[in-house]
């Protein structure tokens, strides 16, 4: 993600001309294959640590590089496109599959997880959890209304198991109460 390097986005909204610009970013900066990058290894931390100890604090300041990259960006909008809407959003809970009872399925989060030794699942979800939770409360801190920023709060939005296709996607149904969340906010903005 280097959305500071490449002012593309302002071509195409000046190209375009949309009612809203959304940004969609940052889940695979936190959440791809470089995921167990940012984990400690599970067997030296005691049952019952707090979530941070499972992380190391590159994952921090991941989080917070992505920030400010979404702030660089904004900023640039600003100056050119002054009443253009901004919606940014966060995610929802992904579930880490549990590779040691379904070994087929694919996994970014569980996979990593279980190799540094950190379980069981519950755990595991806990952290997930917990990281997310994290990652939304940063991302939302870029919400201003006087910048015509707006963040969409996606936590609890996929709640059934059934609507998650694989540990961070989910499927049609899952993907559409997200969007009906999009929706909602597009359609207070244009009231206003």
């Amino acid at each position: 993600m280097g959305l500071c390097y490449q002012d593309d986005y302002l071509d195409a909204i000046e190209n375009e001309d949309p009612k809203f610009f959304l940004v969609s970013g940052g889940g695979n900066d936190i959440l791809g294959k470089q995921f167990k990058d940012h984990l400690n290894e599970g067997g030296n931390i005691p049952v019952g640590s707090p979530e941070t100890d499972y992380f190391k604090n590159t994952i921090w300041e991941k989080i917070d590089q992505i920030h400010s990259w979404y702030d660089q960006m904004f900023d640039k909008i600003r100056n050119k496109f002054p009443n253009l809407p901004i919606i940014i959003h966060g995610y929802d809970y992904p579930i880490p599959v549990d590779t040691t009872k379904t070994p087929e399925k694919t996994s970014w989060l569980g996979k990593y997880m279980i190799e540094k030794g950190i379980g069981g699942q519950d755990v595991r979800e806990k952290i997930i959890k917990f990281l997310m939770d994290r990652f939304n409360e940063k991302m939302k801190t870029l919400a201003d209304k006087d910048r015509k920023i707006y963040f969409i709060d996606l936590r609890n939005t996929v709640v059934n198991r059934s609507e998650w296709y694989d540990e961070i996607h989910p499927t049609s149904d899952g993907f559409r109460n997200i969007a009906i969340k999009f929706q909602s906010e597009m359609n207070v903005l244009t009231e206003v």
